[in-house]
C-alpha cells in the first residue's frame, strides 16, 4: 500500500503556495486496509476517509459513466494504478502526485503546462462530466494569466449542450465558487464555450445592450453587471449585483432605459432565475431587493420625504436590516462598478458612499421600519372601512418618521416648519 498526495495540493506546492486542503490517494489498498481510527465520510459517493490529520484519503479509483448528469457514475477501486487514478482528473496541472518521500509523479506533463501557464484537459475522460466545463471557467478566473489549450476549448464547445443535463443546484454552487475571484474571466470563458447563453441567458443578452453616457462608459450592461459583482464582498450581495440590471432587457429602447426596476416586469424575470438555479427564498429576496430598489437609494437626498414614503412603503421594500445591507451593498457596487466620463477622461468613479452617508441611509431605513407598523394599521382601517381620515393621519405619521431621520439633531425649527407643511 502506497500513499500519495494528489491534485491541487501538489499543484500549489509546485507554485510555491500553501495548500488549503490536502487530498491523498491509496494505491494497492482495499477498504479492509483502512485504519480503524480513520473516519468514513458518508456524504461522498465513493469511499473517502479522514486520517489522523483531518486530511481526506481515498482509494485509487476509476470512474465509469453510467447515466446522465453529475451523479451518473460508478467507480472501481480494485487493482487501480496511480496513473489510472490520475488519468480521470480534469486538468493536467491537477493530475500530479507526490509520494511521502517528496518524489513527483507526472504522467501527463502537468509540470510543463504549469510552467507555460496552460489549462489543458488530462484525457478524453474529461468529457464524461459536463460540470467540468464550469470548472475550467472557474480555473480561468483563479488563474487569469493562464491560457486554455485550443483542444480543450474545442472539447468544451462540444460539451456545451450536455451541460443542460446538469441541475441548477450544481450550477449555482459553481457560480458561488467563482465569486471568490474576478468573475469577468469566468463568464467570458463560459461565453467562449457556448455555455453562457444556455445557463445565463440574461447575461448573454446584456452583451448587446450598450448605452455610453457620462455615467456609463463600459462596453455593455453585461460588463457593468460583472464589474458591480466584483465590487461586492459577500455571496448574496454578489448574486444580487450580478442581476441588478436584469430589468434593462425589457426596457431597452433606442439606447435608453426606462424604469427598468418596475416590479411588474422584473419580478417574473427573477422568478425564472429562481426556478432555473433552485434559489432559496433568501437568495431570491436578495436579487429582488438589489434589482428593484438600488436606484431609489442613489439619489435619496434629492427625493422629498413624501415621495420616499410613497416609493418605499407602497412597494416590497427590504423587510429587515439584513436585506437593507444587501441593498446598500448593491447600490455601492452599482456606483463603483462602472467607468465614468470626467472632463473628457474615462475613469473609475470616486467613492460616493462614505461612512457619513451610510449612517444617514441606515437612519432613514430604521424610520421606514417604524413607519411600516403604521402602514399595517392603515391596511386594517381600510379593510374595516373606517373613517378615511385615518389613512391621512397615518401617512403623515409615516412621513414625519422619515423626515425626523433625515434632519440633524437639534434642528427644531426645521422640524416645526415641516410639521406645518404636511
Amino acid at each position: 500500500m502506497q500513499k500519495y498526495l494528489v491534485g491541487g495540493a501538489v499543484r500549489d506546492l509546485l507554485l510555491g503556495k500553501p495548500a488549503k486542503d490536502k487530498d491523498w490517494v491509496l494505491v494497492g489498498a482495499t477498504e479492509k486496509d483502512i485504519p480503524k481510527e480513520w473516519k468514513y465520510i458518508a456524504a461522498k459517493s465513493f469511499p473517502v476517509y479522514l486520517d489522523e490529520n483531518g486530511d481526506e484519503v481515498a482509494l485509487a479509483r476509476i470512474d465509469k459513466k453510467s447515466g446522465v448528469g453529475y451523479k451518473g457514475f460508478t467507480f472501481v477501486t480494485e487493482n487501480v494504478t496511480l496513473e489510472e487514478d490520475l488519468s480521470r482528473r480534469d486538468l493536467t496541472i491537477n493530475s500530479m502526485a507526490q509520494d511521502e518521500s517528496g518524489k513527483i509523479y507526472d504522467f501527463f506533463n502537468g509540470q510543463e503546462d504549469l510552467k507555460n501557464k496552460i489549462l489543458r484537459h488530462t484525457t478524453d475522460s474529461f468529457r464524461e462530466d459536463p460540470l467540468r466545463v464550469f470548472r475550467i471557467a472557474r480555473f480561468k478566473a483563479k488563474y487569469p494569466d493562464f491560457q486554455i489549450a485550443e483542444e480543450t476549448i474545442s472539447l468544451c464547445r462540444e460539451m456545451a449542450e450536455e451541460t443542460k443535463e446538469l441541475s441548477g443546484t450544481r450550477i449555482l454552487l459553481e457560480l458561488k465558487k467563482a465569486f471568490e475571484y474576478d468573475v469577468i474571466p469566468f463568464f467570458d470563458t463560459l461565453n467562449e464555450f457556448g455555455v453562457l447563453e444556455i445557463w445565463f441567458p440574461e447575461l448573454y443578452e446584456m452583451q448587446f445592450l450598450t448605452t455610453k453616457n457620462q455615467y456609463h462608459q463600459e462596453d455593455s450592461v453585461y460588463l457593468h453587471s460583472l464589474m458591480s459583482t466584483n465590487a461586492c464582498i459577500d455571496i448574496n450581495s454578489k448574486l444580487a449585483a450580478l442581476f441588478h440590471d436584469i430589468g434593462k432587457l425589457s426596457f431597452f429602447e433606442k439606447g435608453n432605459f426606462y424604469s427598468h426596476y418596475e416590479t411588474e416586469i422584473v419580478l417574473p424575470m427573477i422568478d425564472k432565475l429562481t426556478k432555473r438555479y433552485l434559489l432559496s427564498k433568501k437568495e431570491t429576496r436578495s436579487i429582488i431587493v438589489g434589482s428593484i430598489y438600488h436606484h431609489l437609494i442613489h439619489g435619496f437626498e434629492k427625493i422629498t420625504d413624501r415621495k420616499l414614503v410613497k416609493n418605499f412603503l407602497e412597494k416590497e421594500f427590504p423587510k429587515n436590516m439584513e436585506e437593507f445591507t444587501i441593498l446598500l451593498n448593491v447600490a455601492k457596487a452599482d456606483a463603483k462598478g462602472r467607468l465614468v466620463l470626467v472632463d473628457g477622461k474615462v475613469q473609475t468613479p470616486e467613492e460616493c458612499y462614505d461612512d457619513e452617508r451610510i449612517k444617514e441611509l441606515s437612519n432613514v431605513f430604521n424610520a421606514f421600519l417604524k413607519a411600516r407598523i403604521g402602514s399595517k394599521i392603515n391596511e386594517i382601517g381600510e379593510c374595516e372601512n373606517k373613517n378615511e381620515k385615518i389613512k391621512d393621519i397615518l401617512r403623515k405619521i409615516q412621513i414625519q418618521s422619515v423626515h425626523n431621520s433625515r434632519v440633524k439633531e437639534g434642528d427644531l425649527n426645521e422640524r416645526r416648519s415641516f410639521i406645518k407643511s404636511i
